[in-house]
């Protein structure tokens, strides 16, 4: 066949294609449903042999059509977010360890990223996310306690990477640096939540890891020198000996 002729085949099926979409479209449905299975795996088959061809084409697509296909791909969600909820859950029940690790690879690779659009969802979303973890805390009270007595360390490394951004590695860093003891104190004996990471509130800087006594001194002090300084002075004036000038039954309780 000519180049001449391949051009006015390819213009004529352009052309029947056109005026006869509906009904092609009927047709094509109707023999994917009745050939569903035969249909998916010509499709797998076809996708695994020219997969990095295609990702290709849809980039190239996405990226000139950005804007539509956001469009058409919120529409169809609106209309049909159920199924499209059912479909990805029973996906994620069937492919738990390989979407486990996509994510895992993902996070790893967009960390900063990541941490910036979860606390945006978050403060967007507070009630909502504060209702949610209530109503599923009431109906697996006795499990969530299993879990967090078994899981404490691990919970509490998410949290602090989670509100400051530090990882556990950073975090096992930042103690070794102190002598994996309070950065006040000196003290190894951390409290009942383990070691806390002090803050500058209005920086949001990292300025060490403080034992829960510590961290909760310069919390009820709001951080103020001055506070801090005159409860200094106070303890001295105790430790030379001011007491004696109270009355003796007074001075003799506060010394013991």
């Amino acid at each position: 066949m000519t180049q001449d002729k391949k051009l006015k085949k390819a213009a004529y099926m352009n052309a029947y294609r056109t005026a006869h979409r509906d009904e092609i479209k009927a047709k094509e449905n109707a023999y994917r449903t009745a050939h569903k299975e035969e249909v998916k795996a010509k499709d797998r088959a076809y996708y695994m042999a020219h997969q990095e061809e295609i990702k290709a084409r849809r980039k190239a697509y996405y990226t000139v059509h950005s804007e539509e296909t956001k469009a058409k791909r919120r529409a169809y969600y609106i209309a049909h977010r159920e199924e499209v909820k059912a479909r990805g859950r029973a996906y994620n029940i069937a492919h738990q360890d390989e979407v486990k690790a996509k994510k895992k690879i993902y996070r790893a690779a967009h960390r900063e990223e990541v941490a910036a659009y979860d606390k945006t969802y978050r403060i967007a979303h507070k009630e909502e996310i504060r209702a949610k973890k209530k109503a599923y805390y009431i109906t697996h009270r006795e499990e969530e306690r299993a879990y967090r007595r078994v899981n404490r360390k691990k919970i509490r490394a998410r949290w602090i990477e989670r509100e400051h951004g530090l990882s556990r590695m950073a975090l096992d860093a930042l103690l070794e640096k102190q002598g994996d003891v309070c950065a006040i104190c000196g003290t190894a004996e951390w409290g009942p939540q383990g070691p806390m990471v002090d803050h500058d509130h209005i920086t949001g800087q990292i300025r060490g890891i403080l034992c829960h006594h510590c961290n909760a001194m310069l919390g009820f002090a709001k951080d103020r020198r001055d506070i801090l300084s005159r409860a200094a002075e106070y303890i001295e004036r105790y430790n030379i000996g001011w007491a004696v000038d109270l009355p003796p039954k007074w001075a003799a309780w506060i010394q013991k």
